[in-house]
């Protein structure tokens, strides 16, 4: 098996949401035809598909093996109608060259048997010389991280068992929610009774499919297996198969702790910012998703500038998300037992689901304005909401991001927003608290023991703090890059697997210098 009230509320007296209204707050060509009677055997601009990327990979790669197939048919029709004449067959032949092309490029993020070769021994080296393995591996110039390597090394392993070397696709893995495990000592590959190396292969391949990240640990005959150890052990089993021609008896399973993951980053970004982004910047420093304003996809002056946008986030392997704003509406609020509105705030949603290349829902303002405890079932009125926007992101495509901007005041959060972690996280893919520390006149520890706590009732959902840029809603001058790193750091100790920025455009630049940051263990 794989895991893997008392006081009245800050925000509720001061009344006020991520900073000031002023401050964009949230929750704060033509082709060449050929034509014989009548018969097109081109596509023209507007019949080609649209190629997306990233969590759309697999989806689009099934599509373009459809047109190819639907081509083939098509030409086989034709030819019999028709005849061939060299003239037809010059341009049958660029047609499919064409069509190849687009398969070819749709499958370039395949790993062949040789790069996941090459992978395990540059790990299995670094880890047996300094028992830590890489954060991520490069071959032939492509960056590999550890849990599509982890997916790619356990499919190989079962290959292999099956006299099998075929390439792999990557899809992006994301990394465990809470790495643990301290079995060692050697795990044969089968046994009549328990989980040995071969069937934790399985298990693992089985869950990464189902739930898009590494595990925390796998169950075997020896014990629980960490996420570390796992990986250094199937490097060290291809190893072996490509020394000898077979795969080993058993494996010694070795304690390994190291294999510094990186912290996911993510940034809140208002609509009026897109033109000012630096996506080389971002990607450097290790953010992998935005939370853009939903003025973005509803205000038709930004609408070029959007799909620009879309297009270099995509490009550059960001996800961006629809901010949401829930339950407000020209700053006022609105009951979360309105029917009317919460149907038009799904149609919303699903509205900007439409665009190419967005890959989640950000929601805010997902509450109660500090006034839960004068409504009974608040916290399941929320929860419902949630799990109706929950139930249509899904439904589009289930790898669609679900994230919520979350109140961050702990055991009062159910009484007065309506906010419960526990109930909220069965319906969310990741939780953001937002620990602003200027805003409650707090300090990087109050960061990490509100991460902690919202841990601790979230399940195996992700928890992304939101950090809080700059001084207070009082005073936005920017933090110093010290500062920031260090309420970051906080959150990252508090158990936080990633963090997320309010907000674009307040933050030191001296910040974008240095390096990414890596989980805290």
């Amino acid at each position: 098996m794989i895991d893997n009230l008392g006081n009245t509320s800050y925000y509720e007296s001061q009344n006020f949401h991520k900073g000031s209204n002023s401050m964009n707050i949230h929750n704060s060509p033509s082709n060449t035809s050929l034509k014989q009677n009548n018969i097109n055997i081109f596509p023209q601009k507007n019949d080609l598909p649209k190629i997306q990327t990233n969590h759309h990979f697999q989806d689009n790669l099934r599509y373009i093996h459809s047109i190819l197939i639907a081509t083939f048919i098509y030409l086989f029709c034709f030819i019999r109608v028709h005849g061939v004449t060299m003239k037809r067959l010059l341009y049958l032949s660029v047609l499919l060259t064409f069509l190849l092309v687009l398969v070819s490029n749709a499958s370039a993020t395949q790993l062949s048997y040789n790069e996941i070769s090459n992978a395990s021994k540059i790990i299995a080296d670094q880890a047996s010389k300094t028992g830590q393995i890489p954060s991520q591996i490069t071959v032939n110039s492509k960056n590999i991280t550890l849990d599509d390597y982890l997916y790619a090394a356990t499919t190989t392993t079962i290959n292999i068992a099956n006299n099998k070397k075929t390439n792999v696709n990557i899809k992006g893995y994301k990394p465990p929610t809470n790495p643990t495990g301290t079995a060692t000592g050697p795990l044969y590959k089968t046994y009549s009774t328990g989980v040995g190396y071969l069937q934790a292969a399985k298990n693992i391949k089985t869950y990464m499919e189902a739930n898009g990240r590494s595990p925390n640990y796998v169950t075997t005959k020896i014990g629980k297996i960490n996420y570390s150890s796992l990986i250094y052990a199937y490097a060290k089993i291809i190893n072996f198969y490509n020394t000898t021609g077979e795969l080993p008896n058993y494996i010694k399973i070795e304690n390994i702790t190291g294999g510094a993951v990186l912290a996911h980053g993510a940034i809140w970004l208002p609509a009026s910012s897109m033109e000012k982004v630096n996506f080389t910047e971002l990607k450097n420093k290790g953010i992998k998703d935005i939370f853009l304003g939903e003025q973005a996809f509803t205000k038709e002056q930004y609408r070029t500038t959007l799909l620009n946008f879309l297009k270099n986030a995509s490009n550059a392997g960001i996800r961006v998300s629809a901010w949401v704003i829930c339950l407000q509406q020209n700053d006022e609020w609105v009951d979360p037992t309105d029917s009317v509105y919460i149907e038009n705030l799904v149609n919303r949603i699903k509205g900007y689901l439409n665009f190419t290349s967005v890959g989640g829902i950000h929601l805010d303002y997902i509450r109660y304005p500090g006034t839960a405890y004068k409504v009974p079932n608040a916290t399941d009125i929320i929860t419902g909401v949630v799990q109706r926007i929950y139930g249509v992101v899904k439904s589009v495509n289930p790898n669609l991001l679900l994230s919520a901007a979350l109140m961050p005041e702990k055991s009062m959060n159910a009484y007065y927003y309506g906010q419960d972690y526990s109930k909220l996280a069965q319906y969310l893919d990741v939780l953001v608290p937002m620990a602003y520390k200027g805003n409650y006149k707090e300090t990087s520890d109050w960061i990490r023991n509100v991460t902690s706590y919202i841990k601790s009732k979230s399940g195996n959902k992700e928890v992304w703090t939101g950090i809080q840029t700059y001084r207070s809603d009082d005073n936005i001058t920017a933090l110093s890059k010290e500062e920031l790193e260090s309420d970051i750091m906080a959150a990252l100790k508090g158990g936080a697997t990633g963090y997320v920025l309010f907000r674009y455009g307040l933050i030191d630049s001296a910040f974008w210098d240095g390096k990414p940051y890596h989980l805290q263990t």
